[in-house]
């Protein structure tokens, strides 16, 4: 989705083009390891490593997390308050009431120590973020985010599976609340491998589409990575899903995705953590700041130019460069050569606009909730629209 709109010739249907804020995905893991408490010390300890070298820049931008992650731990502690009175007031609710108000006292400040804890995180997370004027287009990698704290619950006696399924079923449920199946809902990512190349699979991607299923709502969406080591167990529940309806899914083969992101300067490692962000682009989780959605070109306005020798033929203007009169062209090869010189220089200008328009990001829209959780940015100093991402 974007901002802005900008009009080089773009009120003559040529292209569209603008600041896209809508396919980014936060740091989950690295917002879950030490909770907005330890992002904030993070912060603070890399101020300070500046010392005196430190410009306005970078100071602004550290003080802005530590606000912004300050005013949601304390709204997360009125929440927690709000909780505590109500099991009082109504008694027959008591005990959600009370786990709810026990998870707020806890995350997001502190990194979440059950399954619970580790769902609250992230939905108070996801809504600060949105209000902040980011859409978040990926909710991380499910079972491989989610499962030391699934494990672990189980191991200890504290969680059953059918409550683990249930509480999916009520995170999930949230966002289809919001949504009712429109706009592009959120995707959570399952299976494929972890950053070594082993396979994430395991007991949780099992469990999370059994609350799919039973769930049997539209949103949200779930891509699910296949790798050649991928059980054959989890290809056939998953395309028996779809076959009987329960068909809100991408499907993405590994092998190539992981290829192409290494060759596009990605280590192994980092190619390996990918998610499906926005439309499904693969972009690292945590690293990347995948903001490929924002331009729209018309490819028929370059044939149209082509058959103009470059002047818009509704308002006379000489908008695209000179390729000649087609009346004179004697194949087709000409006729194609004109139509992707005017395509080139529409995808040029359109690319300079989108440069203008990003280089406006931080005045228009800050993102310090989403940047502190981004490797690098608090490292940089730097908002992500300023460059700070790694990538």
């Amino acid at each position: 989705m974007s901002l802005l709109t900008t009009q080089p010739p773009n009120h003559l249907g040529t292209v569209h083009g603008g600041l896209d804020l809508g396919h980014i995905s936060p740091g989950w893991e690295k917002m879950f390891a030490g909770g907005l408490i330890g992002l904030i010390e993070q912060g603070q300890r890399e101020r300070e490593r500046l010392g005196s070298a430190a410009t306005d820049e970078p100071i602004a931008f550290y003080e802005a997390v530590e606000v912004v992650y300050r005013a949601t731990i304390t709204l997360a502690e009125r929440f927690s308050r709000l909780a505590w009175k109500m099991s009082a007031d109504y008694p027959e609710h008591e005990e959600r009431l009370r786990a709810i108000a026990e998870a707020c006292e806890r995350v997001p400040a502190h990194a979440p120590r059950t399954f619970y804890e580790a769902l609250q995180f992230a939905w108070l997370m996801h809504e600060q973020i949105e209000m902040e004027g980011e859409n978040v287009r990926s909710m991380g990698h499910f079972d491989r985010l989610f499962y030391p704290y699934y494990r672990a619950d189980i191991d200890a006696g504290r969680l059953t599976r059918e409550q683990a399924k249930e509480l999916i079923k009520f995170f999930w449920m949230k966002y289809f609340s919001r949504t009712r199946g429109a706009d592009n809902g959120k995707n959570f990512v399952f299976a494929g491998q972890y950053a070594d190349g082993t396979d994430v699979t395991n007991e949780l991607t099992y469990l999370a589409l059994e609350a799919y299923e039973e769930l049997n709502a539209p949103d949200p969406k779930l891509s699910v990575r296949f790798l050649p080591s991928t059980p054959d167990t989890l290809y056939r529940r998953v395309a028996d899903l779809i076959r009987r309806g329960h068909n809100s899914f991408v499907l993405m083969n590994d092998v190539p995705a992981v290829e192409a992101l290494v060759k596009r300067g990605k280590t192994w490692e980092d190619a390996r953590s990918y998610l499906p962000i926005g439309c499904y682009e693969p972009a690292v989780d945590g690293k990347e700041v995948g903001c490929t959605m924002n331009l729209v070109i018309n490819l028929t306005k370059g044939l149209e130019l082509a058959l103009h020798d470059g002047i818009d033929p509704l308002s006379g203007e000489q908008i695209g460069p000179r390729t000649g009169d087609p009346r004179q062209f004697t194949d087709f090869e000409q006729m194609f050569e004109a139509y992707t010189q005017q395509i080139d220089f529409l995808l040029t200008r359109s690319v300079e606009d989108v440069r203008a328009h990003e280089r406006q990001w931080p005045q228009i829209n800050p993102s310090p909730l989403i940047a502190g959780t981004i490797d690098d940015c608090l490292a940089r100093g730097k908002d992500m629209g300023q460059g700070g991402a790694l990538q």
